[in-house]
């Protein structure tokens, strides 16, 4: 902040402390809201979820929530494997998920890739990956003993 700046600030502090002394205070209107500013309500019971529900990264932390006595060893290890094969089946169902979509992709790229060879458009030899994509469809056909159709 810049000294007149500052000098300026406290010159008007001087004059209102001197005006609330002669006692010809000047009584401030409250401040109103802006018309553009935007009231945001809690509710409580989200307010308690939130403290209620603090983060929990510990394994004793997942193992109170779960209800299981520390001290039962064979519960604990259910628990554990259950927890883990519930990671993993989402993590298959993922990888599922992914798959499909690739292969998706895949068979469009090849249609499109073969109706730009067979109608003459492109060659295999004329763009690199044409040619590669070419070769995934000579390879797909080829599992199942056929040749290409090319007209």
């Amino acid at each position: 902040m810049s000294k007149k700046r500052r000098i300026k600030q406290l010159e008007a502090q001087v004059a209102e402390l001197e005006a609330k002394l002669d006692g010809k205070a000047e009584q401030k209107a409250p401040k109103k809201a802006a018309k553009n500013s935007v009231n945001v309500y809690f509710d409580s019971n989200f307010v308690n979820s939130l403290v209620a529900n603090q983060m929990k990264y510990g394994r004793r932390s997942r193992l109170d929530d779960l209800n299981i006595d520390p001290n039962d060893k064979k519960a604990v290890r259910r628990a554990r494997a259950r927890r883990f094969f519930r990671f993993l089946w989402k993590f298959i169902v993922v990888l599922v998920i992914a798959a499909i979509v690739a292969a998706v992709a895949a068979a469009i790229l090849m249609v499109i890739v073969w109706a730009l060879v067979n109608f003459q458009i492109m060659t295999p030899t004329s763009n690199p990956f044409i040619g590669m994509v070419w070769g995934w469809i000579e390879w797909f056909f080829a599992l199942f003993g056929m040749d290409v159709p090319v007209f």
